[in-house]
């Protein structure tokens, strides 16, 4: 396929951090929970994020690329 580099792979994992975060949001609006999502934020190279509740980190496994992990941040609303 077409090899994903920069600006695309970028794109590419955004896109990841919607669809794991739409049907998270999905599952638990089944079971009675609502939640709301935000647009992703994709962080490239070492950081540190604070003035949050908490966060889970999901380790994606792709076939031939590795690991990539997404990092939910949870907040509680006002």
């Amino acid at each position: 396929g077409m090899e994903l580099a920069d600006a695309m792979l970028e794109s590419f994992v955004g896109e990841i951090g919607n669809m794991v975060a739409g049907n998270m949001s999905t599952r638990l609006a089944e079971n009675g929970i609502h939640v709301e999502i935000s647009p992703p934020t994709v962080i490239v190279g070492p950081t540190k994020l604070t003035g949050f509740v908490t966060a889970a980190k999901v380790p994606l496994h792709l076939e031939d690329i590795g690991v990539i992990h997404v990092i939910l941040i949870l907040d509680e609303s006002e």
